[in-house]
């Protein structure tokens, strides 16, 4: 393979986290290193094989930093990276440069959640989710 070709190999995700849940207490560094071991491993692949991996996160709520209090779910969330504005000025831009009603942002809104929804009760998010043992207290628990 030369070194312009583009492989990707596998690609996965940990359980989405409810506030204060199952993932509370768990490094973001710990999810992202067994999300890239399961892809590895499910794309038959060695990680010296590999020359690069594109990790996301959302919503992080770092730390670091100054000491004033910032809403960490619009800060890592809601905000448009590029342009630092929340998305939900975002969908203004959209609905007027298409000329899209309220109603219509709604009706798309709710035939996309009961969409997603239908795909999770079949199962078929299953396959993209890495199984993450949460260690607790009262026992070991599998996220997935």
């Amino acid at each position: 393979m030369s070194n312009s070709s583009i492989v990707i190999a596998s690609a996965a995700r940990t359980a989405v986290g409810s506030f204060n849940g199952a993932f509370a207490n768990t490094p973001a560094h710990e999810l992202g290193a067994a999300v890239i071991e399961g892809v590895l491993e499910r794309a038959g692949v060695h990680a010296k094989e590999v020359d690069e991996v594109i990790l996301g996160q959302v919503l992080p709520a770092t730390k670091m930093g100054d000491i004033k209090l910032i809403d960490t779910m619009i800060r890592d969330g809601l905000t448009d990276a590029f342009h630092g504005y929340h998305l939900g000025i975002t969908a203004e831009h959209v609905a007027r440069a298409f000329q899209l009603t309220r109603d219509d942002q709604d009706q798309f809104a709710l035939a996309s959640q009961n969409k997603a929804e239908a795909a999770q009760k079949a199962g078929r998010f299953s396959h993209e989710i890495i199984p993450f043992i949460v260690k607790g207290r009262r026992g070991d628990v599998v996220a997935d």
